[in-house]
């Protein structure tokens, strides 16, 4: 997992990510802009191991405080008159309602999973499991990226919405459905990369997984460029296998010969090369420049 393209990742997504904000529906963009408002006026009990997360009903008007049953965390919670406005610059957020609710995210909406950075996840038919890296707004719709060989049973032939699976809390289900899928060949590949569509009933949580000892890495919001890499640079990935945060630094830029199993051999160039910062089953991992906060690729190799 030491090797993942840079350049290639950040031009393909740029293309898309520039109209973005300008892409969504208002009323869509206003619940997400309203949930992440939310989420920054409790950053005082995120990463909390007792906190499972923080959700929006659809309708904008509740949220809900995630909290394992019997904690104290809901009972202090409990006890406070919570402010029901958050503030982004000089936008101003309202709900009707704060709910504390002891039950993990799955348990309260029956149809609902709560999806974050760092999730185990895999297309079906893989052989063997990676990791849902990112979730952005492609075009108005929510989606999450990982590598091709974790999602495309099939490689270059995998089928269009072909399903995309994940494990949380209550086990296993399907949470999306895959719309790219990057073609690779023998050499002179960029990019192992596959982007699917979050199913209506699934939801991106904006945060990352916690970390063991419950602390929780910012989400991060914007791709980084390859001026802003220094040799040395420290680099952070969040994945699905323990220990599921680690760091390491970069070392260089070079070619790599990728292994991928059953005799097929995939060379990279311009790869990333780093100090060991993960482990099998982090493929699709997002790797962030420490110093900067921004995403600079995916790990692949």
């Amino acid at each position: 997992m030491r090797h993942f393209p840079t350049y290639g990742l950040i031009l393909f997504i740029l293309i898309f990510l520039l109209p973005i904000s300008h892409g969504l529906a208002e009323d869509e963009h206003n619940i997400f802009r309203k949930l992440h408002a939310f989420e920054r006026a409790f950053k005082d009990i995120q990463g909390h191991p007792d906190l499972f997360g923080i959700e929006l009903s659809v309708d904008g008007k509740t949220l809900y405080l995630i909290c394992r049953p019997g904690s104290e965390l809901a009972k202090s919670l409990r006890a406070k008159i919570l402010n029901t406005t958050a503030v982004d610059g000089e936008m101003q957020y309202q709900v009707n309602e704060i709910s504390v609710v002891e039950q993990a995210p799955y348990e309260i909406h029956q149809s609902s999973l709560l999806v974050e950075g760092g999730t185990e996840g895999w297309g079906q038919g893989v052989q063997g499991v990676g990791t849902i890296g990112w979730s952005i707004v492609l075009d108005e719709d929510p989606v999450m990226i990982s590598n091709s060989h974790v999602f495309c049973s099939r490689g270059n032939d995998t089928p269009l919405d072909t399903a995309i699976m994940a494990t949380g809390a209550t086990g296993t289900s399907v949470v999306g459905r895959l719309a790219y899928c990057h073609p690779m060949t023998r050499s002179n590949n960029l990019w192992d990369l596959a982007i699917a569509k979050y199913l209506p009933s699934v939801i991106p949580s904006g945060q990352m997984r916690s970390c063991e000892d419950g602390s929780r890495l910012p989400y991060p919001m914007k791709l980084g460029f390859t001026d802003d890499l220094f040799a040395g640079d420290t680099h952070s990935t969040i994945g699905r296998t323990r220990p599921i945060c680690s760091n390491g630094k970069l070392v260089t830029v070079g070619s790599a010969t990728v292994d991928y199993g059953e005799g097929v051999l995939r060379q990279f160039k311009d790869q990333l090369m780093f100090e060991k910062i993960s482990q099998p089953g982090d493929s699709g991992s997002i790797v962030i420049n420490e110093r900067t906060r921004q995403v600079m690729g995916l790990l692949f190799a």
